[in-house]
Order: C-alpha cells, then sequence, then structure tokens
C-alpha cells in the first residue's frame, strides 16, 4: 500500500511508518479498539493542527489552478466582457462524446453503507448508458466487509481500484510531464498523508475530465488529489447534514479545506437532500445555489416480496413467533443513528403491544451497548438483535412498521426500500429523513427527540389497522416517483453534461 506515497516521501520519518504501521495493525486485529481511540486521535490532531508553530504549505496554494488554466480562464472572461467569442479553459463536449470521457469516483470502501450503495447503483448505471471509463478508486481497501458490494460493480465491468496498492509503470514518466506537481505534493501537511500522494498518483495515471467525491474525508482527499493533479471539474458529493451534528466523524481540518476547494473554480457541491444542502451551506458559510440536489434512486426492480418460505424461514433463524408483529429497525449502531433512543421507543410500544415483537439489524461502534440494553430490558424476550443480515428485504417484508430515532441523516436508503415493501415508517425529521416520506401519507415524521411522538405514533400503527392499510398502500407509488434510480443516473449526467460545458 502507499506506493505513490513513498515515491514522494523516499525518506519519511521512520517513526511515522512505525506509526501507521501500529494503527494499520490495530484495525486489523481489534477495530472496536480502533473506533474507541478515535475520539482521542482527534483531540490529538486538533492540538497538531491549531499549533502556531505548525508549519505547511497554503492550502490556497496547493489547490489552485495552474497558472497555463488561469491564464486561459482570463482570456476567457475578457473575451465575453467584449462581447467575443468566449475561450473555454474546457474545450465545449457535445452530448455524445460525454460517454467517452474518463470520470474517476472515489470512495473509501465499498462497505454496506447507504452512500457506498448510492456509489455502486451510479458507476453500474452509468455502465449501463455507454460510459466505458467510468470507474472507482477506493482508499481504504476491500477487504472483509469493506468490499461488500464488489461483488455488484464486477458483475457490471467497473474498474475497481484501491488507491496506492500498485505503482503503475507509467506513472514515472506522468511525474516528468508535470514536475510541478511534486512540489505541491510534498507540501501536504502530515495529516493529510498518505491518501492525498496516493490518489494524486492515481489520478496523474487516469487524466480524468471528473472525479466525483463521496463522503466528508474523502471528498477532501479525492478534492485536494483532483486540485494537485489538475483536473478540471471536481464534485464534492455530501451525503448527510454537515458533520457538525456527529463530532465522532469531524475532524478539525474540515472547515479550511472545504473552504479552499469552493473556492477553486471547477469544483460542485452535491447533497442528497434539500435539508443536507442547507446544513452544509450555513456550516461552511456558502450560498445555498453552491449545492445541487441529486435525491438518491433506488433500484427498486431487485427489491421485491420474498416468498413465504423464505420470510418463515427468517423469523425460525431468528427465533421469532410465527405470529408476532415486528417493529423493525436496519441502521448502522453509531451515534447520529441514536440506537438507544430507538430501544426506548421500542421498550414503551412494546408495553402497549402486547403481540410486538422488535427487530434490529446493524452492527457499530454502540453494537455492544444496544446489546446489554436489549438484553436487560423488561422486554428482552420480545426483542431481537440480529446484527449484520443479507435477507433484509424479507425482514422488512414482515415487518408492521419500521422506526428510525436519528439526529442526523442524508436519505436513509432503507426509508425509501420500507415503503416500497408497503411498511409504514416513522422517523424523526433528521436531515433527509423527513423528506423521504409524505407525512400523514406514507408515514410519520416527529422532532428529533420526541421519544413521546414516536411511540404514539408506532403504537396507532398497530392499532388502527384501517390508518396502516392507507399508508402502506401510498409507500409503493410515492418513492417510486421520487426515487426512482432511472431519474438519479439521468440527473447525475445532466451533471456531468454541464461541468463540461456541453451543448445539444
Amino acid at each position: 500500500m502507499h506506493v505513490y506515497d513513498r515515491f514522494f516521501f523516499p525518506r519519511g520519518p521512520l517513526l511515522r511508518r512505525a506509526a501507521r504501521w501500529g494503527i494499520n495493525t490495530m484495525r486489523r486485529v481489534a477495530p472496536g479498539l480502533a473506533d474507541r481511540l478515535a475520539p482521542l486521535r482527534r483531540v490529538l490532531l486538533k492540538r497538531v493542527y491549531d499549533d502556531p508553530n505548525f508549519q505547511s504549505e497554503s492550502a490556497e496554494q496547493l489547490v489552485s489552478r495552474p497558472q497555463a488554466e488561469v491564464q486561459t480562464a482570463s482570456k476567457s472572461e475578457s473575451a465575453r466582457v467584449r462581447g467575443e467569442e468566449a475561450v473555454t479553459a474546457v474545450p465545449s463536449v457535445p452530448k455524445k462524446s460525454l460517454r467517452d470521457l474518463s470520470i474517476v469516483h472515489i470512495i473509501g470502501s465499498l462497505q454496506a453503507g447507504g452512500a457506498e450503495r448510492q456509489v455502486v447503483y451510479t458507476l453500474a448505471g452509468l455502465r449501463a448508458r455507454g460510459y466505458r471509463r467510468a470507474e472507482l478508486i477506493v482508499t481504504q481497501g476491500l477487504e472483509r466487509d469493506k468490499g461488500h458490494y464488489l461483488p455488484s460493480l464486477q458483475k457490471e465491468g467497473v474498474p475497481v481500484t484501491i488507491s496506492g496498492r500498485v505503482m503503475d509503470p507509467a506513472f514515472e514518466a506522468r511525474v516528468r510531464e508535470a514536475p510541478e506537481v511534486v512540489e505541491r505534493v510534498r507540501g501536504v501537511p502530515g495529516f493529510l498523508r498518505p491518501q492525498v500522494p496516493d490518489l494524486v498518483g492515481e489520478l496523474l495515471i487516469r487524466r480524468p475530465a471528473i472525479v466525483h467525491c463521496w463522503l466528508d474525508h474523502t471528498n477532501l482527499w479525492g478534492g485536494i488529489a483532483a486540485a494537485i493533479a489538475g483536473v478540471p471539474s471536481i464534485i464534492l458529493s455530501t451525503r448527510n447534514v454537515s458533520p457538525v451534528h456527529m463530532p465522532h466523524l469531524r475532524e478539525p481540518w474540515f472547515e479550511q479545506w472545504y473552504g479552499v476547494l469552493a473556492a477553486r473554480p471547477g469544483v460542485t457541491f452535491v447533497n442528497n437532500s434539500q435539508a443536507g444542502a442547507l446544513d452544509y451551506a450555513q456550516w461552511l458559510g456558502l450560498p445555498p445555489e453552491r449545492f445541487r440536489v441529486i435525491l438518491n434512486g433506488v433500484d427498486f426492480s431487485h427489491l421485491e416480496v420474498p416468498p413465504p418460505s423464505v420470510r418463515a424461514q427468517m423469523r425460525r433463524d431468528a427465533g421469532i413467533p410465527p405470529t408476532a408483529r415486528l417493529l423493525t429497525g436496519v441502521f448502522r449502531m453509531a451515534d447520529e443513528k441514536q440506537p438507544l433512543t430507538f430501544v426506548e421507543v421500542a421498550e414503551k410500544v412494546l408495553d402497549r403491544v402486547p403481540e410486538a415483537h422488535v427487530v434490529l439489524v446493524g452492527t457499530g461502534r454502540l453494537e455492544r451497548d444496544v446489546r446489554r440494553r436489549m438484553r436487560g430490558s423488561r422486554h428482552a424476550s420480545r426483542m431481537h438483535h440480529l446484527g449484520r443480515r443479507s435477507d433484509v428485504p424479507a425482514i422488512l417484508a414482515e415487518s408492521h412498521a419500521f422506526l428510525l430515532t436519528s439526529k442526523a441523516e442524508g436519505t436513509p436508503n432503507v426509508l425509501l426500500e420500507a415503503q416500497h415493501l408497503g411498511v409504514p415508517v416513522v422517523t424523526t425529521a433528521a436531515g433527509g429523513a423527513g423528506d423521504a416520506i409524505d407525512d400523514g401519507v406514507t408515514g410519520v415524521v416527529r422532532p428529533i427527540g420526541d421519544v413521546s411522538g414516536l411511540t404514539e405514533a408506532v403504537v396507532r400503527l398497530f392499532h388502527d389497522a384501517s390508518w396502516h392499510r392507507e399508508l402502506a398502500a401510498s409507500g409503493p407509488r410515492r418513492v417510486a416517483e421520487r426515487f426512482g434510480l432511472d431519474r438519479m443516473i439521468e440527473e447525475t449526467e445532466a451533471l456531468y453534461s454541464d461541468l463540461q460545458g456541453a451543448t445539444d
């Protein structure tokens, strides 16, 4: 790993290499411990970052456009002022030739997450439309759970590369063609290494027209690398509300580096909900119009109600009685999802609905705490934590209601899937979660932390059969109209077209 980082920094301090080896070993051997130590790492990093004696190259210089590109852009602006035909930095590209462009997507891994699923949907959809040079680079690897969605992309023939794993033989020739890149990379602060140097190396080889990054860390690593490598169009795809709401994911350098990338021409921000876009804009001090909203798309063609035999087997495997009506949750056991609030609401529902059972699917940092709380519950025999599952459609299809208690969300795919399968949803108004349903039509939206309101809504779904039928019937139609996969791919393609100055 990190072959390009070693090229740019051949004499990296021995202590840094030893520390990196130790961190990687800990992540491999004891991933839970690595997660629990993450807050301490952020405290130490903030102290280093805030140290007035800490020296690094100017962030603005590192991501600024090459001088030749700036001169071309200036000529273009002068021509517009004189009323002459504009000369653009990137030639106008006919729409039909967009599919011949090199487009690189960058994300951390292909773990079983919502953003990762959208990456898979996007690349598979582009591939089906003839984008043969659309590919994916991951920064964290594809081992074990990190490669959850890898078979899906392999099936579609989408190339997937682990950043910095193998050096391309053409790399040194690319560096000789752009010697200024070496100086820029060597000015990258230590806390951005080795991801940025490795990504610079991958991008120099590919010379993409567009780099499309996903999620905060990768937005910044990939955005900075793309700027250094001279990529003309950079997309930073934010998939949630801002990290202000998730301190455990927020790095002390986020604001500054988002700011310098926002000031660079050719950088576009995307979010998957209007609420998320407005929250990010407010956090970064940017006008809301800097963000383009592309709602999630879901491939509902592969999400059908499983046959009764499959659903019955799921119940037997999980120890759920065949007649129990299920309140279900499917999400990561992370702070922003508030899994302990889910358990609190579930207990109150079980107090009032004797025939109900609760099913919770997912893993994560808080899994141990959640399992302990469920085992100690007064309704422990009616609460089932199933961990990671591959039969989520069967679980959803058997559910009477779906509950989400998050305090921060983008557009949760599972809310769309539940509605598609005719399961009424009760959710907090967290980010794009509230936008994912029609309040009172396909589900119920309550304020974040409103345990009483969430409980009452779920209990009503169990007691009011007529209302339950109305919501269940409306869900599939609603999500098909607003969250179809083809619509999402078309809007993504339109974004690429706009970035390349395409003409009909």
